[in-house]
């Protein structure tokens, strides 16, 4: 139930529900594990880094822990340790989607891009809604200079999904490097103004000034 009401945004109904399972079974890997996710929704990334930890403590092996707990590290730069816990994921059960889309992103961040491709198109041939999944493939055919594929990439995003900064910022980017201006424009200044940030704000002065 606490999952369900998580992918519905009831977070505040959520954590009341985990909370309750972790006062009965501390140990209980999952309520752990699906907490962290909570916690890396609300932003706060050392505590959902916490908590996957504990939830590898009470089950080694909780190949949804492994997964989640390498992609987080990986944001925090902790590229060699998110490694050595991707590594473990695949060893478990290599064909699972979740186990592929850790790798991937480990090894994008390394700079194995072909490699990283590979796994993140085994991760979202599985998962095809994953939003983690599909961003990480787009970032890498912009790495490889593919942009065109990763417009591609970035329109397997639902309608919901292709309104996340993130996207909107890939999409711009990619239409930038294929000469098309004025639509990555418009883009990054609606970005500028909804969600202020740096990385925009140089993006959008290189277009104006090439044009």
């Amino acid at each position: 139930l606490a999952r369900l009401l998580l992918e519905t945004e009831d977070v505040i109904r959520s954590e009341e529900l985990l909370d309750t399972c972790i006062a009965l079974s501390p140990n209980h890997a999952p309520s752990r594990a699906l907490w962290a996710r909570l916690q890396h929704r609300r932003g706060r990334i050392d505590s959902a880094i916490e908590g996957l930890r504990i939830a590898l403590r009470a089950d080694e092996k909780y190949l949804p822990a492994l997964c989640d707990l390498a992609v987080l590290l990986v944001e925090t730069g902790k590229v060699e340790e998110a490694r050595d816990y991707a590594t473990q994921a695949v060893e478990l059960d290599p064909a699972e989607g979740a186990a592929q889309l850790a790798m991937g992103v480990v090894l994008e961040a390394q700079g194995h891009l072909s490699f990283a491709e590979q796994c993140l198109k085994n991760a979202t041939d599985q998962n095809p809604d994953s939003f983690q999944g599909l961003m990480a493939l787009a970032r890498v055919y912009q790495r490889q200079g593919r942009h065109q594929e990763s417009l591609a990439t970035l329109d397997r995003l639902s309608d919901e999904q292709k309104q996340i900064p993130a996207a909107r910022f890939a999409r711009a980017f990619s239409l930038a490097r294929l000469g098309q201006p004025q639509p990555a424009r418009a883009l990054f200044e609606a970005l500028l103004v909804e969600h202020p940030d740096p990385k925009t704000l140089l993006q959008l002065m290189d277009l104006y000034i090439q044009t």
